[in-house]
């Protein structure tokens, strides 16, 4: 990085010109003996810091704030020469002070180039032998002091060739190098300064290489008088005013201007990250992140309360723009498919709006896509679209396909006749600006061509967009090559039936979901008898005959369907024995098969047992007759054929030979329990062979508890199905 720091050098205090050479002579000597000529001494004061200096040329001050690498001293013919060299020449020469005085003296605003150039030369001469730490200090490195001596500025033509002068300066620079620029306007003309300066700005805009103006100073001499020294202001905020010029003037022309998030202060974050997000989607095509930016932008303007001017207006700027661009648009349309369409209208209005025309064309033909895509799917899936639906490649190309095919029906239709041909027109402008229009006519290019195309097609895709629900229905008839409407109308009315049918079926659920439950309420009465009957009248002898013959009309029942799960070639001979037996009994039955000879058994599930209800200690006899009931279920659910043989196991025997009787009873032919008493066990064969009516009026009400238990236990059956029977050998 160097620093450049430019000087503006003006005549300083008056002299009577009309002075004869010779006095004038006199007059200098007299001065260079006083050490200055022409400008007087002034205190200036950086605002800043408050640092005082009294000196007749700030450039001193300035130069060790600076640390220049390279000085430009910039005046006329005219301007102190001779004063600024008495001034910081390191050992002043007599014969120097009249070369400076010479060129000063008969310096004229008429003077040629030549003149100015020679003028120039012998300048730069003298100064760079003489001037060096008095106006530098005691910098490390060389230092580059140059005279620029410009024409008065006085017409058009004089500042032409002050424009190449200027020029001159920056020729002489590094392009490699990025320089940083520190600009004194205090003493000179007041027009080459802000001639200067506009110079500057335009130079750094175009060169080659990095230019940043860091400081613009200006020493108030006039405010001396009044405050007694003269304030050394920075003006740099007018190189902020010139970029903010031009980035606002880019962002109305051409949409956007990346210069103008350098604008904004750090302390507007949330405005930097809408606008930047703004910036991407509009270099990506992403209408949808582009419309969130834009109500980002606007929310933030809205909600701030600015006491800076300049930046106020900064944002009234974007707020004019930006709620121009996309108009009444609402971010919540961007979920209907039938309205994305207007999102992208409007995007590529305001393309064309920037003069980017190619833009413009591929947004708009998007846009008449993403309106004719979901008339395009609906008629095909016959209901609405999804947005993801219609932004697939394919449809999109489809529908545009079949917007070509029903042209000559579109021509009917007032207003829009030219819709198929102008997109046509587009779409080969757009292919043709994105694959380098080669062998291309060139006349297709005209920017009035392109423009009248974009203009008429925006026009009828701005009438579609105010068309009422009658056109839109007409247009929508005429693309869609079948009644979409009558078919919809009938799968309503198909739905509507199906429905109904639901509501049918659901209502008989009911029904029986009720009759269900008044039964299960009879079971629960059914139960409450039982428990006040005389228990001391029970023995096993009557209540087992009396449980025979309540389930010999339910085994009648249940065999046919045993008999064809028999038939149906399950194998009922070779599969091993089921055993129903608490944890605590196992071990008795284990031995009990091992005399037999018996190597492998089923095991009825714990959990059965346990959701049964079946524990060690003795129940009532009602609960033990549902818990059988349900166990001869859950066997019919799992498949058990009645030829299986089956083994009951519990601590009370009278109780096992009870559950037994039922199990037997519903159509288990093989069914036995084993008997353990004193450590020995042994098995009790159950026959079912009772003739009927030999039971009495006390087991009435264990027949209905049986029956009414019926419907209960065939559902419980059914969610203990999933507990499967355990596998288990005769170790």
């Amino acid at each position: 990085m160097k620093k450049v720091l430019m000087l503006s050098l003006g005549t300083g205090s008056v002299v009577d010109d009309n002075l004869e050479k010779d006095s004038h002579k006199q007059r200098l000597s007299e001065a260079i003996e006083n050490g200055v000529y022409r400008y007087r001494k002034a205190l200036y004061c950086f605002e800043e810091n408050g640092e005082k200096v009294e000196t007749e040329f700030v450039a001193n001050v300035l130069t060790k704030r600076i640390s220049p690498d390279y000085i430009f001293v910039i005046g006329t013919l005219k301007s102190c020469w001779t004063s600024f060299y008495t001034k910081f020449a390191d050992e002043i020469k007599e014969e120097d002070v009249w070369a400076l005085d010479d060129i000063e003296f008969n310096g004229t605003a008429s003077a040629d180039i030549e003149q100015l150039m020679q003028s120039e030369r012998k300048i730069n001469e003298i100064y760079a032998k003489s001037i060096g730490e008095k106006l530098t200090g005691p910098i490390s490195g060389p230092v580059s002091v140059k005279a620029v001596i410009l024409r008065y500025g006085i017409d058009d033509e004089q500042l032409k060739q002050n424009y190449e002068l200027l020029s001159g300066i920056w020729s002489s620079l590094d392009p490699s190098e990025e320089y940083h620029v520190s600009f004194d306007i205090t003493h000179s003309f007041r027009s080459l300064p802000i001639y200067n300066l506009s110079i500057l700005d335009y130079k750094r805009m175009i060169a080659d290489y990095s230019i940043t103006v860091d400081h613009v100073y200006y020493g108030n001499l006039e405010m001396s008088r009044e405050l007694g020294y003269a304030p050394v202001v920075d003006l740099v905020d007018l190189i902020k005013n010139m970029d903010l010029s031009k980035a606002v003037s880019e962002f109305r022309n051409m949409g956007f201007s990346r210069s103008l998030l350098d604008l904004i202060p750090e302390d507007e974050n949330e405005l930097k990250v809408a606008l930047t997000d703004f910036y991407w989607a509009v270099q990506t095509n992403n209408i949808i992140k582009l419309s969130l930016s834009v109500d980002s932008v606007l929310k933030l303007i809205d909600a701030s309360n600015d006491s800076n001017t300049r930046l106020a207006e900064l944002k009234s700027v974007l707020k004019n723009a930006f709620s121009n661009m996309l108009g009444d648009w609402k971010n919540e349309y961007g979920r209907d498919p039938f309205r994305i369409w207007e999102l992208g209208f409007k995007v590529a209005k305001w393309h064309y709006d920037m003069n980017r025309y190619a833009e413009a064309a591929l947004a708009g033909l998007e846009a008449l896509k993403s309106f004719i895509v979901p008339l395009y799917l609906e008629e095909i899936n016959l209901n609405t679209p999804t947005l993801k639906e219609c932004s697939l490649y394919e449809n999109c190309n489809k529908s545009y396909e079949q917007l070509k095919a029903r042209k000559e029906k579109i021509k009917n239709i007032e207003d829009v006749e030219e819709l198929v041909d102008l997109a046509e027109c587009l779409r080969t402008y757009r292919n043709e600006f994105a694959h380098y229009n080669v062998d291309q006519n060139p006349s297709n290019y005209t920017q009035d061509e392109i423009g009248a195309c974009l203009n008429k097609f925006f026009k009828i895709l701005d009438i579609i967009q105010g068309w009422s629900p009658e056109q839109y229905k007409q247009f929508r008839r005429v693309y869609q090559t079948r009644d979409v409407d009558a078919i919809k109308e009938e799968r309503r009315q198909e739905e509507e039936r199906r429905k109904e049918e639901e509501r049918r079926k659901e209502e008989e659920r009911r029904r029986e979901e009720k009759q269900r439950e008044e039964k299960k309420n009879n079971t629960i009465e059914s139960e409450k008898n039982i428990d006040n009957l005389d228990s001391g009248a029970d023995n096993a002898g009557s209540l087992t005959q009396g449980i025979i013959d309540i389930v010999r009309v339910q085994k009648e029942k249940e065999e046919n369907t045993m008999q064809e799960l028999i038939t149906t070639g399950q194998d009922t001979s070779l599969n091993p024995m089921i055993l129903i037996c608490l944890p605590s009994l196992e071990k008795y039955a284990k031995d009990f098969l091992k005399n037999k000879g018996i190597e492998s058994y089923k095991m009825v599930d714990i959990r059965v047992l346990k959701e049964l209800r079946i524990k060690r200690s003795k129940i009532d006899n009602t609960r033990w007759t549902i818990a059988a009931v349900d166990m001869y279920y859950y066997l019919f659910e799992l498949g058990i054929t009645p030829d299986r043989e089956i083994m009951i196991c519990f601590e009370e025997p009278e109780m096992a030979f009870f559950f037994a009787m039922i199990i037997g009873g519903f159509g288990m032919k093989k069914v036995s329990y084993l008997k353990v008493s004193d450590g020995t066990s042994s098995e009790v064969v159950v026959r079912m062979n009772r003739e009927e009516g030999q039971y009495d009026m006390r087991l009435t009400n264990i027949e209905r508890a049986t029956r009414l238990n019926k419907i209960q236990s065939q559902e419980k059956a059914r969610t203990l199905k999933k507990y499967q029977l355990i596998d288990c050998k005769v170790d």
